[in-house]
């Protein structure tokens, strides 16, 4: 079988993306498929096999020691092709292809445009910076053998303007969902009777509107949201604590991709509220997906390019907004036919339209060409 490595320093040993949708198809595509990646042991899980780097203290050691690591693993397995997916692994990337591997980039967002709004980075480097990488990215664009974005949108916003002489190398790979996961998930029993729950999947961030959303569901009766993901900070998970004066959010932590459908199906209405930043602007996330695989009609942003994407499948509000974003909550809440008209329309769209099923074969054809 032919070897293929995917390498991540970045994203946890089960991405829903890297893990169950790339890998996993790749691995039913017939390739000998690794996995670098954070972990707590080598292992062999659903045909991946798991090369586990170590944890690192901060980001810093991270992005050097990581590399490092992984490169040296890279190395011993000897592989065909390379597939990366974090920023921080483009000098790995040129050192492979230094010694002739064939090497892809799968561009999970705008990196040279989101350092400038990375809160973590003092203000006065972020523009410097922002600068730097995208000079670097585009020796290593140059270089690579394909670079893989997860939307359209991308293509024309970014890759079209930045590298138009690289386009003939850029393919776009959706983040979709895995329709026949969500169909075979079991609902949680956790629900009370009459309870009408909203539910977000994903970063628990600032920037991805949770906390608007909690303040503005204390005034609606029988109205419950559940959280599920990685709080940004103790600081953040305080303010909406504190926001939550009637008792509705329940938090069920950072859960497995295919535990969390078990929520989505229980719940009734999904909410991708999330602040206009300009990665949001461009994305087609994935929750999105899951919601509407799960029959469910959501509440949404109203960017221009969801608003064409997910028409029929949502309300669309001002994210900032929050008397907009109550009344689409009360609307869905108490109209249960349009709860089911917009839910069952959005499992037609994504079955039509957005599986992953589909969307993998994009994928195995562009291992295909690199192959040839």
């Amino acid at each position: 079988m032919n070897k293929v490595v995917h390498i991540s320093t970045v994203h946890p040993t089960f991405d829903g993306r890297i893990f169950h949708k790339e890998c996993v198809s790749l691995v039913q595509a017939g390739y000998d498929t690794h996995l670098i990646v954070t972990h707590i042991k080598n292992e062999e899980v659903n045909g991946v096999k798991i090369h586990a780097l170590s944890t690192y203290k901060n980001r810093l050691e991270r992005i050097f020691k990581g590399n490092k690591e992984a490169l040296k693993i890279a190395r011993e397995l000897d592989a065909e092709i390379y597939h990366l997916h974090d920023p921080e692994l483009l000098p790995l990337g040129l050192k492979l292809k230094k010694e002739g591997k064939k090497v892809i980039f799968d561009m999970h967002e705008l990196a040279g445009l989101m350092i400038k709004s990375k809160t973590w980075i003092p203000s006065v480097l972020r523009w410097g910076l922002s600068y730097l990488y995208s000079v670097y990215e585009k020796k290593a664009f140059k270089n690579f053998d394909k670079i893989i974005v997860v939307t359209e949108k991308m293509v024309s916003d970014y890759t079209d303007v930045v590298y138009p002489k690289f386009k003939n190398k850029v393919a776009v790979i959706r983040n979709l969902s895995l329709i026949s996961k969500v169909e075979n998930s079991i609902p949680v029993s956790i629900k009370k009777e009459k309870e009408i729950v909203l539910i977000y999947v994903g970063g628990l961030t600032s920037e991805r509107g949770i906390k608007e959303v909690v303040q503005s569901i204390q005034s609606i009766s029988n109205v419950k949201l559940w959280l599920l993901g990685p709080w940004e900070n103790e600081v953040f998970e305080t303010e909406c604590a504190i926001a939550d004066t009637g008792n509705k959010m329940q938090y069920f932590g950072l859960k497995p991709m295919l535990e969390v459908y078990n929520y989505i199906k229980a719940a009734d209405i999904g909410l991708t509220i999330l602040h206009p930043t300009v990665n949001h602007l461009s994305s087609l996330p994935v929750k999105a997906f899951e919601y509407m695989a799960a029959n469910k009609p959501q509440i949404m942003s109203n960017f221009p390019f969801w608003m064409d994407a997910f028409k029929g499948c949502a309300l669309f509000i001002d994210p900032s907004n929050h008397q907009e974003i109550e009344n689409a909550i009360k609307k869905l809440v108490l109209d249960v036919s349009l709860r089911e008209e917009m839910g069952n329309y959005s499992y037609r769209k994504v079955a039509e339209k957005y599986s992953w099923e589909e969307e993998s074969k994009k994928l195995k054809a562009i291992y295909t060409e690199i192959y040839e």
